[in-house]
């Protein structure tokens, strides 16, 4: 009897022997988990026009670009030759500029390259930059670089502008310049 409960313990410590070497040599011949994946276009659109409108239905922006091309892992999109149409509360402003970026999950469209920017109303203004990023959620303009403003009666130049298209309130920074000319 003893014989034979030796035996079985052996039989199964040496099973389980086998089993432990065989698991062990599965980790080595599974296959690597898979790389991350590309950020490569998934999507290229050629004359793309989108419209966003706010929760009450009213227009918020209207973008027009030559071509949109998306990339589905890091959710953002590139735009050549973007024209960016926004409404804000104190006037509609109408933005070109060479190419663009848009981040979907921070709803931010950045353009770069000769951007030119034009608001109509009571006071227009046009503004030349290099750089600028609209904040769609919280309706800013934001320029991180130089930007000359041409306003009625003269110039301004900065080294950096916020614009709160909400309220209408300009904010200019870091060597500000402006320039009147009187009415005649």
């Amino acid at each position: 009897m003893k014989k034979q409960g030796l035996l079985s313990l052996t039989g199964i410590a040496l099973l389980a022997l086998i089993v432990l070497m065989t698991l062990h040599e599965w980790d080595y011949a599974a296959p690597p988990p898979p790389a991350t994946r590309a950020d490569t276009p998934t999507l290229v659109l050629e004359q793309m026009q989108a419209t966003r409108h706010t929760e009450a239905g009213t227009i918020q922006y209207h973008l027009d670009a030559a071509n949109l091309t998306w990339f589905e892992a890091s959710d953002r999109s590139t735009l050549d030759a973007p024209s960016v149409e926004m409404f804000g509360n104190k006037g509609r402003w109408l933005i070109k500029a060479k190419q663009g970026e848009m981040r979907q999950s921070e709803k931010i469209i950045d353009l770069q390259g000769q951007v030119l920017a034009e608001r109509e109303g009571e006071s227009p203004l046009r503004l030349t930059t290099e750089h600028l990023i609209y904040d769609v959620d919280r309706e800013r303009l934001q320029i991180p670089v130089a930007a000359t403003v041409m306003h009625q009666g003269g110039r301004t130049d900065a080294g950096e502008l916020d614009a709160d298209l909400k309220n209408g309130i300009l904010t200019m920074r870091n060597g500000v310049e402006t320039r009147y000319a009187p009415a005649q």
